[in-house]
């Protein structure tokens, strides 16, 4: 019987639409019954807090330094001096908004009502930039203007401000100003041009991140994350050579990579088929992409689920493109996409975002759909989940605040730049994966944290061993004794009688103020100088705008400094500061600094002279991880970390051993590719780095089998 012509072939079912009608009646079905997923008996599950007891006691330490980075950030307030943007800057920033559909479109190109700032203090140094990214354009939401740093730090009420877009790269912000009392003299000087001081919370989502990953380790582990907890197992192990799967026939399974590209397949074969772990060293470039797209495609093809993350964008369009070239892409793949705050994805780039499915699904169900449900259903449909680290971090089912909400379940975690990802931020994502591809560069490093949080740690685990206020003082008193390093400092005219400089010591603990002032004071005084210490409650004293000629040294705290006006009364002669405050708090004495100062000498402006124990450790720790490989300049930075954790007096011993600091520089500036691909040991003996924490790596032997590197 000859074909019918007016006959059409049916058309074939978009299996993303039937994976989301099986789960929305799954879910009907479970919530008629009143069933509760986190009470389904789960055989993945185990009681037992973790693996061994040495790995539960290493994640409970990095647990509880987790807990106490959340808890601090809790009261940090982040001030950045900022101004109204150019017109240029303006119209590149109302243009970019309409562009991602945060803005309406306007025919004249304005916006009444609307402020673009601009943070031209962040234009020179990198770690500025990066704070102003960490603070403008993170998880944060809450900001306020405010004319004075005083104002801004007291918590008045300032000018609120709802932040609509931004551009990370030109460091521009779109607001809308909230209209509330008192505003009208903050907003003539916007309007004006001056500066003006931006608060904000602190971004705490990351900690968050940590100690919820660190949680499901240690309390409700799973069999598939058994990979994660033998990195914290101190025992020395063999974890036994990766399986090479074999791919199969190689005319037709085989997707993007050619038969002469032998080494990527090799490195395909071995992640497919390891239990744990596979890494790929590359630098960037198209070796590299098309290894990442074919291992990501031959993982579609045996059904799993796979989450990639990438240090930016360019790399997931790359692989993405990759896919959707497949003639069997439609079959093959369910692509989501995550964005980050600020990230739009190519107009060209038909992969549906995050956001989109979620309201699909909400206005696609036959009973509307709660936003958590829905936000379920897009991530349980989707065998291809890509974004950046970023965009990643902001997603609600990858970062649970809490452990009442299961661990997203994908079979394979691929991370692309993962030189560029820091080993206390891979452990978030790790948790939600059976086994992880990490593809870096062999000799990269993490862009995270930048030297003010790298400090910022250092201060906490010099607190957490009660030697915080002690470091801080000797550096004061190396100050004023000439021996902290700035001998070339034109300030030998403040000497007083004995020849010491006068410092000011405003002390940067994150515990008890009063009892750390009287630490710091006692400290002091063993050392023979004359120390004077005020308190936020003391500070308006009329004394405290000439203290006494025979004090050497004022301590106060940061709290006094940032709420009271002691700084624009104090005497000039305390031109050397040990702090590690923003510029912004210290611009009072700063500017009767400017003044000229004769003394028989000729007049010439000086500016303040700032040392900060936080901050010279944090450079020396960077400078021994940036130089692991050269033994002269490691040794340099060690040396001088050494002298900054004793004193000047011989025979004395140091005030805190610098164990505690090398581990944290370990754990924190190290990339999970190096960490992984070097292996991590306890101790720091003779032939073992400085870098290396505790064991449980496989072998050489066996690491061997899981590594490849790409030219």
């Amino acid at each position: 019987m000859p074909p019918d012509p007016t006959h059409q072939p049916a058309p074939q079912a978009d299996p993303t639409r039937i994976r989301l009608a099986t789960l929305l009646a799954e879910s009907a079905r479970l919530r008629h019954a009143s069933l509760d997923l986190r009470k389904l008996d789960d055989p993945r599950r185990r009681p037992a807090p973790a693996a061994t007891e040495r790995a539960g006691l290493e994640l409970t330490q990095l647990l509880s330094a987790a807990e106490r980075e959340a808890e601090r950030l809790e009261e940090v307030l982040m001030v950045l001096p900022c101004s109204l943007a150019t017109i240029r800057q303006t119209e590149l920033a109302y243009a970019a908004a309409e562009a991602t559909g945060t803005l309406t479109p306007s025919a004249d190109g304005e916006h009444p009502g609307l402020l673009v700032l601009r943070f031209p203090s962040a234009e020179g140094s990198e770690d500025s930039r990066n704070e102003v990214h960490r603070a403008v354009f993170a998880e944060t939401d809450a900001y306020t203007l405010h004319a004075t740093a005083a104002a801004a730090f007291r918590g008045d009420p300032g000018l609120r401000i709802e932040r609509l877009s931004g551009l990370r790269a030109e460091l521009l912000l779109v607001v809308r100003p909230t209209p509330g009392p008192d505003t009208e003299d903050l907003r003539r000087r916007i309007a004006d041009g001056e500066p003006v001081l931006l608060a904000a919370r602190a971004p705490r989502a990351q900690a968050h991140r940590r100690i919820a990953a660190l949680r499901r380790l240690l309390l409700r582990w799973e069999s598939s994350q058994l990979p994660l907890l033998n990195l914290f197992n101190p025992e020395p192990r063999s974890w036994g050579d990766a399986q090479a799967l074999n791919v199969g026939d190689e005319a037709a399974e085989w997707r993007v990579l050619a038969p002469t590209e032998t080494t990527a397949r090799e490195f395909v074969r071995k992640a497919v088929g390891s239990p744990d772990f596979a890494l790929l060293a590359a630098p960037p470039g198209p070796a590299r992409q098309r290894a990442a797209a074919e291992l990501a495609l031959q993982c579609l093809r045996r059904h799993q689920r796979v989450l990639v993350a990438a240090a930016d964008g360019a790399e997931l369009a790359t692989l993405l493109a990759a896919v959707r070239a497949q003639p069997d892409a439609a079959q093959l793949a369910a692509p989501l996409r995550l964005l980050a705050e600020g990230e739009a994805a190519e107009p060209r780039d038909p992969t549906p975002d995050f956001a989109g499915r979620v309201a699909e699904l909400q206005r696609a169900g036959a009973a509307s759909l709660k936003r958590d449900e829905a936000e379920r259903l897009a991530l349980d449909a989707a065998n291809l989940v890509v974004g950046t680290f970023a965009g990643l971090a902001r997603h609600p089912m990858l970062r649970p605040a809490n452990l009442a909400r299961d661990a997203a379940d994908f079979d394979q975690l691929i991370v692309l730049g993962a030189d560029r990802l820091a080993f206390r931020d891979f452990l978030p994502f790790a948790v939600h994966a059976a086994k992880w591809t990490l593809v870096g560069a062999a000799d990269g490093a993490p862009g995270e944290p930048t030297r003010a949080e790298l400090a910022t740690l250092a201060a906490d685990e010099a607190e957490r061993a009660g030697r915080f206020a002690e470091l801080q003082a000797e550096l004061a008193y190396k100050a004023c004794v000439g021996k902290d390093g700035s001998a070339e400092d034109e300030d030998a005219g403040l000497a007083d009688v004995h020849g010491r400089r006068k410092v000011l010591l405003v002390l940067e603990t994150p515990g008890d103020e009063a009892r750390s002032l009287a630490a710091a004071a006692q400290h002091l005084r063993q050392r023979q100088l004359n120390v004077a210490t005020c308190l936020a409650a003391d500070a308006d004293a009329a004394t405290w705008a000439a203290p006494a000629d025979e004090v050497n040294v004022v301590a106060t705290t940061r709290a006094c400094v940032e709420r009271t006006d002691l700084l624009a009364r104090l005497s000039t002669d305390f031109r050397l500061v040990v702090t590690d405050a923003p510029a912004a708090v210290l611009a009072p004495l700063a500017a009767r600094m400017q003044a000229p100062k004769t003394r028989g000498k000729a007049a010439q402006p000086r500016p303040l002279i700032t040392l900060s124990w936080s901050l010279r450790a944090a450079d020396n720790l960077r400078g021994i991880h940036v130089h692991r490989d050269d033994d002269g300049a490691r040794g340099e930075h060690a040396r001088a970390l050494l002298l900054d954790l004793r004193s000047i007096f011989p025979f004395e011993k140091p005030l805190w051993e610098p164990r505690a600091l090398l581990e944290l520089k370990e754990r924190v500036l190290t990339s999970a590719f190096g960490t992984l691909q070097a292996g991590v040991r306890a101790d720091t003996g003779a032939g073992r780095s400085e870098l290396a924490y505790h064991s449980g790596l496989p072998r050489p032997g066996s690491l061997a089998s899981r590594t490849e590197v790409l030219r």
